[in-house]
Order: structure tokens, then C-alpha cells, then sequence
């Protein structure tokens, strides 16, 4: 892999209004029980076992971690937070929109179906007529497939600058009464990804997949589709199947990490952050310890904003840097997952 090519500015966007615990009544909080189920009658793998103790720990919180989370206010809408992400993500970059040639987006619950949201973004950020723009559909794996799809572009000489943006909106789309419905939040994050100077950027990538379970968190009427009647709701289509997916998750992290840094010739000891998928308070800890990152500085950001679909990753390379956890020549290891299932690590040399 060309490594030359790497993240010239990244940033998230988060909308004014803040949504608390105290915004559910607590009647509808004392009638929530944990959703952590009954492990598996079999033996657990040391990765499990982690996961486990962890969900147990976590049981007796009705809000599951969450604390706070930020969510559009009326007449907001999610392309208008990808307009502000991709702003200020080329103004970190000092980017000019005329120098981009590839858009990619991902939009979590746009406002319509059946549309192009990269069409739109395009309008609003003013970005030239030959520019490349493509909506990607990895749910909250997307940041990391765009990133490779990016670099496969610019290191051919199709693209010079790209743009990635990854904009959710879940707030709109919750049923008050489930106890999943205090762990999302709306924002939006974006990088600008190109040519870099020498020793920086991309190393390697892995990308995996495993089709077993498409019934874990989706947003469709509940035992049905999205076009069936009554109203689409994000939630849990097969909790056994995201009992298994949450179980394994620190040993599939694990087999990404470990393969993402065999493919770039490093050692755990050479990472310098860590970037970690965040759908839970606990699994960024789980999946450092079992991977033997746990000397990586990292950030968590669940706690107060809530999950951010495939916001996470961008919103914690951005919270880093502004709060110095993250400098020039730090080998970075991204890592994250994504309903279906995808899941994979990236690995690159900070610094532009």
C-alpha cells in the first residue's frame, strides 16, 4: 500500500441541543431491564469472557453509560450537520472545494430514501461539477471503506483530494419507551484525505465481513420492513444474534488489529493512539485490553454524545487532537464494525 496518502484534516459537528437522562420519565426508566442476555451454554473465549464481565458490569445502568447526547433541534436536518462537518473538515485541512475530486458520504437515516445525499452535500459545500460523488452504505463500518476507497483513488491519480463525510440523525427515529433509545445521538464528522509528505499515511488495511447476522440493530417497523405500514424505529430485530455479535466482538477487533499489523510490518508496541468504534462505554477499554493496546492513549466520547454510527472513529481522531492526544508521527490504529457484519482496523502514521 502507497503510504503517502493520509488524513490532511478531520472534524466533527455537533448539533446545540443537548438531551440529558432526566428527557425520559422515569416511569418509562423503572420499567427498563438490562438487555445484557444469558451468555451461551458453552465455553467463552478469553476475548468473551472480557466482553461479558463488562456487560454485567454495565446491567445495573438503566442509560447503559450514556450520560448526555446532543440531537438536532426543529428545522435542523442531518445534510444540514454534514454541511457544517465538511466545512469545517476543509478549513482544518485547508482544503479550497475546488481542489476535491471525490465525495463519499454516508448517511444514517437521511431524510428521504431512495435518494443520492452526496448529490446534495455536493450542492451545499459548492464542490466542482467533475467531482466524484457516491453515497456509501457500510452503516457504521462506512469511515474506514471510505478511507480505502479514497486512498485506492488518489494513489492512482484519479483524485487529488476527497472529501469523506459521515452525517446520523437517529434522534427523529427512536421509540422513547425502548430501553436502547438513550444510546444514540446526532452529529456528523468528516475528513479530507490526500497526498501526504513521506513516512505518513495510509499503511495498511483489513477489512473483513461475516453475513451471519443481519438481524442485529436495524431501523425498519418493527417485524418488518421500512415500507411496511406503521412507523420505522431504530431497534434490535434478533436479540440473540446481537448478543453473539456484542460476545465476539473483542476477539474480531482482536483478529483486525492483529492482521492490520503483521500486513504494516508493526508491533503493538509502535501504536501510539487508538481509535475505537464506540456503541458501548466499555468496549473501547475491552478491546485495548485484549489486544494488548492498553499503553495507546486514546479518547472516549459515548458518555456524552451517545453513539455516532459510523461517526465514532473521525469524532475520536478529531476530540484527540483537540485535546492533544494525538501528534505528528503517531502510528494510529483505527478500529471498528458495523451492522451486517463488517469490521476491520486501519493503520497510519499521523501527520501530513
Amino acid at each position: 500500500m502507497v503510504s503517502s496518502v493520509g488524513i490532511r484534516g478531520v472534524a466533527l459537528y455537533l448539533p446545540p441541543v443537548v438531551r440529558s437522562n432526566d428527557w425520559w420519565p422515569r416511569d418509562v426508566v423503572a420499567q427498563w431491564q438490562s438487555a445484557t442476555r444469558a451468555a451461551p451454554d458453552r465455553p467463552l473465549t478469553a476475548g468473551e469472557a472480557l466482553v461479558a464481565a463488562a456487560m454485567r458490569e454495565q446491567a445495573a445502568d438503566p442509560f447503559q453509560g450514556a450520560v448526555s447526547r446532543h440531537v438536532m433541534p426543529d428545522g435542523m436536518t442531518v445534510l444540514d450537520m454534514a454541511e457544517q462537518a465538511g466545512l469545517l473538515a476543509l478549513s482544518r485541512a485547508g482544503a479550497a472545494r475546488g481542489d476535491i475530486d471525490l465525495l463519499l458520504t454516508n448517511t444514517i437515516l437521511p431524510d428521504v430514501l431512495m435518494g443520492n445525499p452526496a448529490c446534495e452535500i455536493h450542492h451545499r459545500l459548492g464542490l466542482p461539477r467533475r467531482c466524484f460523488a457516491l453515497e456509501t452504505s457500510a452503516a457504521t463500518y462506512s469511515f474506514l471503506m471510505q478511507l480505502s476507497l479514497a486512498h485506492a483513488m488518489i494513489a492512482s491519480g484519479q483524485a487529488r483530494l476527497a472529501l469523506l463525510v459521515q452525517c446520523c440523525a437517529p434522534s427523529s427515529s427512536i421509540d422513547i419507551d425502548d430501553p436502547i433509545s438513550p444510546l444514540f445521538g446526532d452529529g456528523a464528522s468528516a475528513a479530507v484525505v490526500g497526498r501526504v509528505s513521506d513516512g505518513h499515511g495510509m499503511l495498511a488495511a483489513i477489512h473483513h465481513c461475516d453475513g451471519r447476522f443481519p438481524d442485529t440493530l436495524v431501523a425498519s417497523v418493527r417485524g418488518g420492513t421500512w415500507s411496511d405500514p406503521g412507523r420505522g424505529v431504530i431497534h434490535v430485530a434478533n436479540p440473540i444474534q446481537m448478543r453473539d455479535v456484542f460476545l465476539a466482538t473483542a476477539d474480531v477487533c482482536k483478529e483486525g488489529i492483529d492482521a492490520v499489523l503483521a500486513s504494516s510490518a508493526r508491533t503493538t508496541t509502535d501504536v501510539g493512539f487508538f481509535a475505537m468504534h464506540q456503541g458501548t462505554p466499555w468496549i473501547r477499554r475491552v478491546v485495548q485490553r485484549h489486544a494488548g493496546l492498553e499503553h495507546a492513549r486514546s479518547t472516549d466520547s459515548f458518555a456524552q454524545t451517545g453513539y455516532l454510527f459510523a461517526c465514532t472513529v473521525p469524532a475520536a481522531l478529531a476530540l484527540a487532537e483537540r485535546a492533544g492526544l494525538l501528534a505528528d508521527d503517531d502510528l494510529v490504529l483505527a478500529t471498528s464494525g458495523g451492522p451486517g457484519i463488517t469490521f476491520g482496523s486501519i493503520a497510519m502514521q499521523w501527520g501530513a
